[in-house]
């Protein structure tokens, strides 16, 4: 089972100010769906925040935590180079490879290069369309300005009051 952007939820609870009903709600929903169902072999989640830390995944047993900086599933999150070879080949679009380097490349998941699947696939979809940014709609940056406040906050505590790092500056 694949549950994508798990932590949209508790993204949207932590802006709204229902964050300990929602965290509660998907522990929940992960525990009864997840741990001891009989028809499910794995599970993958993928998420951004670091909720594991959270306590939602106490009621599972054997969950793993893999970042992307870690080589072990770097080119699952993407394109490989010869990936999208073989896509333009097929295509019959191999001239716009240079275009696609310079597009849609430069992701680095745990030393993999991999290419942007969303952008590859959205700009082959247009036949005679200029490159361009696809991604910038699929997010959300309504959290930016608090977290920036409270990294802002982090980083000056850090800066004043951590006995090794002497006087702030």
């Amino acid at each position: 089972m694949l549950i994508d952007e798990y932590d949209e939820p508790i993204h949207a609870g932590y802006l709204h100010g229902y964050a300990p009903r929602i965290l509660d709600f998907v522990r929940t929903f992960l525990t009864e769906g997840l741990k001891g169902n009989p028809h499910l072999h794995r599970a993958v989640l993928t998420g951004i925040l670091r909720v594991a830390r959270e306590s939602i995944f106490s009621g599972l047993n054997n969950v793993v935590v893999y970042s992307l900086l870690r080589s072990n599933f770097g080119t699952c999150f993407g394109f490989t180079e010869p990936e999208v070879e073989a896509l333009l080949d097929k295509a019959g679009r191999r001239s716009l490879l240079e275009v696609i380097r310079a597009w849609y490349n430069g992701y680095d998941f745990g030393g993999a290069v991999i290419y942007n699947p969303w952008s590859n696939f959205s700009f082959l979809e247009g036949r005679d369309a200029d490159p361009l940014p696809f991604w910038l709609g699929t997010s959300s940056t309504a959290s930016s300005p608090a977290c920036w406040r409270r990294s802002s906050r982090a980083i000056t505590y850090a800066r004043t009051e951590s006995p090794d790092r002497g006087a702030p500056t």
